[in-house]
């Protein structure tokens, strides 16, 4: 079994969540003795499209419009879907009850000749199953993590010795200036925090009662949010606006929380298996 990975960027490239779930998902299909080759959207080729047994598309902003035709043409792909690609404002939310537009929607065949769309949450299924009218659409309601990341977040200390957090993104969708002047309005103290480190940037978020978060679009699951939750901080955010809060166990925190996503991510990753080797 051979399988292309197909993705904008990795892991070592980009920090990025969609990177981090894409790594966690690759490493355990390798694990499962399934031969992943690696392919850059920008880079790829329609004989290396038809190469491969079965391809997973994950971020595909650089694909071009030729080889999206090719994929729905000849290939059998399964699309990890990460944020909102078939909206051209990459943002659901923008539209009232989140009915989009049809002059609004892209790479609408694409999603629909997939065999299978995996979203990370319910919303996102809703959203599309609503305005694509897709059947293929499946949720695993989680974002994926590693084991060792789990184990960083169940055992790292907990203790709070700060009070308010905002993130020091320059991505402008994570809304640190909105954040900011939140702050400023309400006349609440913070401290801006980030690291490229994964581990440290949780070390720091870990010391912190609350997290203020100002999302900019719909999140389609939002690591950064069930993450603060897992560390037992308090959330302000708009919830509306954070696809884990569409799931059924949106409130929990704690260790609570972590049981709940250490199982979710076993389903997806046995789901993801069994798309894949069908």
């Amino acid at each position: 079994m051979s399988v292309l990975f197909l993705a904008d960027f990795y892991s070592d490239q980009i920090n990025g969540g969609g990177e981090t779930n894409d790594a966690v998902l690759i490493d355990y299909l390798r694990s499962q003795e399934i031969e992943i080759v690696l392919g850059q959207t920008q880079h790829i080729t329609p004989a290396d499209l038809d190469a491969q047994d079965t391809i997973i598309v994950s971020n595909f902003v650089l694909l071009s419009p030729s080889n999206k035709q090719h994929l729905v043409n000849n290939c059998d792909y399964i699309i990890y879907e990460h944020d909102h690609k078939y909206v051209k404002t990459r943002d659901p939310s923008k539209f009232s009850n989140f009915d989009i537009t049809p002059n609004a929607l892209v790479n609408v065949e694409l999603y629909q000749k997939a065999r299978a769309v995996v979203v990370l949450s319910q919303i996102c299924k809703d959203i599309m199953e609503k305005n694509l009218g897709n059947t293929n659409v499946h949720s695993i309601g989680s974002s994926l993590w590693s084991k060792a990341k789990i184990e960083f977040l169940r055992t790292c200390n907990k203790e709070k010795t700060k009070e308010y957090a905002v993130v020091d993104s320059s991505n402008p969708t994570k809304g640190r200036q909105s954040a900011i002047e939140f702050c400023r309005r309400k006349g609440i103290e913070f401290d801006l925090i980030a690291s490229d480190d994964q581990y440290e940037f949780l070390g720091l978020l870990t010391q912190y009662k609350t997290l203020i978060f100002v999302p900019q679009v719909l999140e389609t699951f939002c690591r950064l949010v069930a993450e603060a939750k897992m560390l037992e901080c308090n959330v302000y955010t708009n919830k509306t606006l954070i696809g884990m809060m569409s799931e059924p166990y949106g409130e929990l925190s704690g260790n609570a929380l972590i049981d709940v996503l250490e199982g979710k991510v076993s389903e997806a990753l046995t789901y993801f298996y069994g798309l894949v080797a069908a």
